[in-house]
């Protein structure tokens, strides 16, 4: 190590040891007041049968009131899913999402994290490895 390296470790060393000595933590007080943490609700997901179509496009809000209808689905047989959101089923946990524009079924590409495999779904389809 050359003596100009030396200099700055020593330097360094020293500005440390000068700075370490500046700090005081001083006793902070107990709060005031003390409160129990409030209860929080845990948030709502989508509605039901909100979907895709009707007037509430992207940015719009669903501004779901007494008027509009909710619909009921069956639940899930097996790797059937009888939500019309639902484009594939039966995948392990997805990673990455990328649809395809202006398809007609809806459609994609999805990639799963553990397998690294990346499959091709489609509106009541069998998703398909690519």
């Amino acid at each position: 190590m050359s003596r100009s390296g030396w200099r700055l470790a020593a330097c360094c060393v020293a500005a440390g040891l000068a700075l370490s000595g500046c700090v005081s933590f001083a006793e902070q007080p107990a709060p005031a007041k003390w409160t129990q943490q409030p209860e929080l609700a845990p948030e709502s997901g989508p509605s039901e049968g909100g979907g895709s179509g009707g007037n509430n496009g992207p940015g719009r809000g669903g501004g779901g009131g007494p008027h509009r209808r909710i619909r009921r689905f069956p639940p899930p047989e097996g790797c059937k899913i009888h939500h019309p959101a639902v484009v594939g089923t039966c995948m392990d946990t997805i990673d990455s999402v990328a649809p395809f524009p202006n398809s007609d079924p809806p459609a994609g590409l999805a990639g799963e994290r553990k397998s690294g495999r990346v499959l091709q779904v489609s509106l009541r389809q069998h998703a398909e490895s690519v």
